[in-house]
């Protein structure tokens, strides 16, 4: 809850924010919580939205009121592969618009996977979970609009190596920039560092919305014979970041923020923003008591 969390499978059961009916949180200034476990309400601001994403600087959640749903009676797993990427984040839109998205659905680049062409080729794996007839029926759809988009069936998924991942979120017209984007600016601040193997760069797409979609980048860089290995990593975080700023990116789709990277959140949320976030923590924590210079100085 405090993180924010999404899953794997939030088509079908949601993000945590569409699960938590009810919660309590322990602050400095006293419990928050509410008096009833209803779906919905509309009484005001919900103070109860603190803790979403709060990372902590709030408080403590002690209690949640979770949405249940019953275990599926029927899963499918799947596999699709395309020509390239693009024609993979492609499918993935369509797949969204047409109402269709099954409980996981996940774009593999080919850094990963051999077939078709090694150089462009992705895969997307996908699970479907329900009913036997709505798992059918998903699954006849997305292999319709999959064979519009040219796939493939049937693929086969150190040393100094400095590794690391990250996830975002990103419009869907400029996931496939992004996507370039991030590898072109690792792949140069790996060459301005006299790095000789070039680095590992594999880009996932892993949820998916109407309006865009969660992108995960994991990368590895060999650092033998780099000087300053640390230096290195942070001017790639610095380049990948820019890329995300460039492209309308989230800082993080469900990863937070955390203290490592709240100098960049004045450049994702305004001004009066940070300055309400500033004064709730100071209203209902005045000592500092919890999380402190969690994603903001306290």
């Amino acid at each position: 809850v405090a993180t924010k969390a999404s899953g794997m499978k939030k088509n079908v059961y949601g993000n945590i924010e569409d699960l938590v009916v009810n919660m309590t949180m322990v602050t400095a200034a006293g419990t928050l919580t509410r008096s009833c476990n209803v779906p919905r309400v509309a009484m005001g601001p919900d103070t109860l939205h603190l803790a979403m994403g709060s990372e902590g600087l709030f408080g403590v959640v002690t209690r949640v009121t979770f949405r249940i749903r019953p275990s599926p009676d029927h899963q499918v797993y799947d596999s699709i592969l395309f020509p390239t990427m693009d024609d993979g984040i492609r499918a993935m839109y369509d797949i969204t618009r047409a109402g269709c998205v099954p409980a996981s659905i996940r774009l593999l680049d080919n850094t990963q996977i051999k077939g078709f062409d090694v150089n462009t080729m992705v895969g997307m794996t996908l699970l479907f979970e329900g009913s036997k007839e709505t798992a059918d029926r998903d699954q006849r759809a997305i292999h319709a609009i999959a064979a519009t988009h040219a796939y493939i069936r049937d693929f086969v998924m150190n040393y100094y190596f400095l590794c690391d991942s990250f996830e975002t979120a990103v419009p869907w017209s400029n996931v496939p920039a992004f996507i370039a984007g991030v590898r072109a600016e690792i792949e140069a601040v790996a060459a301005s560092n006299r790095v000789e193997v070039k680095p590992i760069v594999m880009c996932r797409v892993t949820q998916v919305y109407e309006t865009g979609a969660c992108v995960y980048v994991y990368y590895g860089v060999n650092f033998f014979g780099v000087d300053d290995p640390l230096q290195l990593f942070f001017s790639i975080e610095q380049a990948c970041v820019e890329v995300m700023l460039r492209h309308g990116a989230a800082l993080s789709h469900h990863h937070g923020i955390g203290k490592h990277r709240k100098k960049w959140l004045p450049h994702v949320i305004s001004t009066p923003s940070l300055r309400m976030i500033q004064g709730i923590k100071h209203a209902i924590d005045p000592t500092n008591v919890f999380a402190t210079n969690n994603i903001i100085d306290t």
